[in-house]
């Protein structure tokens, strides 16, 4: 014997985010504390605050395989506009084809 049944789609359901007590809120309150900052107030084309800011220097791809070889230069990170500008460049630089920078 032969049978042939069919069977219905399925109806999606939604999912309906439960909502919280506190929505989140970008605004300072009371309760918050300023750990850290940096207003980036130098001169234009002056470099980051090193009491700040610290340098990753090197190139070999730091586990994905970067291309560039990160500097501690002016050319690659600096100060313009009161903001961190860091620049990607093609240049060949120490056996790599391009320079960037990488700070923590």
């Amino acid at each position: 014997m032969i049978s042939c049944e069919t069977n219905p789609t399925p109806t999606p359901t939604a999912i309906v985010p439960t909502p919280t007590s506190v929505p989140p809120t970008a605004t300072p309150t009371a309760d918050w504390k300023l750990v850290w900052s940096d207003e980036f107030d130098g001169p234009d084309g002056s470099p980051v605050d090193t009491t700040k800011w610290s340098f990753n220097t090197g190139a070999g791809g730091w586990g994905n395989g970067e291309l560039q070889y990160y500097t501690g230069r002016t050319d690659n990170a600096y100060i313009r506009e009161g903001a961190l500008v860091i620049k990607a460049q093609r240049e060949d630089y120490r056996r790599s084809r391009y320079t960037s920078a990488r700070q923590r």
